[in-house]
């Protein structure tokens, strides 16, 4: 069983690893040089590409919110991986990257309480595999919602009881 599940630990591993040194060698970008950058690509305001995932912690405003008002995003330094089970062994892992959308002035100190954030997020995913979630589409909007609303709960319990929202920025699912 173990022998299975190495090489497939080890793969999501090195491409998450990879990921995360690539992001920390490109460096934070702003949404401000974001925006100037996809304008001066031609992309105007609501060009494509360009997600927040390469953004660790930025600071946005969000339209409709007072001036004062500003949100960012905390992101984790490592995926979540989630083990699908199915008749007592894993069938699938599937990795979940997010990422939670809060004041921006509370990012840093809830990134002082990561493990225990991590912790109670992976509490939630693992219940939602064994739940079924997991089994059925993602994609389906319904699915998709579940696991947001859920995560939300958990990031308002742990993180901030004031969260706005969680984004699902990245999902695979590996099946055995």
């Amino acid at each position: 069983m173990l022998k299975k599940l190495l090489p497939i630990l080890i793969t999501l591993i090195a491409v998450g690893g990879a990921g995360y040194v690539a992001l920390q060698l490109k460096g934070p970008r702003t949404v401000d040089a974001a925006m100037k950058a996809r304008e001066a690509e031609g992309g105007g305001e609501h060009g494509g590409g360009g997600g927040h995932g390469d953004d660790h912690g930025k600071v946005v405003k969000v339209h409709g919110e007072e001036e004062g008002d500003a949100y960012g995003y905390l992101d984790f330094r490592r995926n979540f991986i989630i083990p699908v089970m199915g008749d007592n062994r894993v069938d699938a892992l599937v990795l979940l990257t997010f990422s939670v959308e809060m004041e921006a002035d509370k990012i840093e100190e809830a990134r002082t309480r990561e493990p225990r954030i991590r912790d109670a997020f992976m509490k939630q995913l693992l219940s939602l595999s064994h739940e079924g979630v997991f089994n059925q589409d993602i994609t389906d909007p319904d699915v998709y919602n579940v696991i947001q609303e859920r995560l939300l709960e958990t990031a308002r319990e742990v993180v901030d009881e004031n969260v706005k929202s969680i984004l699902l920025v990245d999902f695979a699912r590996q099946d055995q």
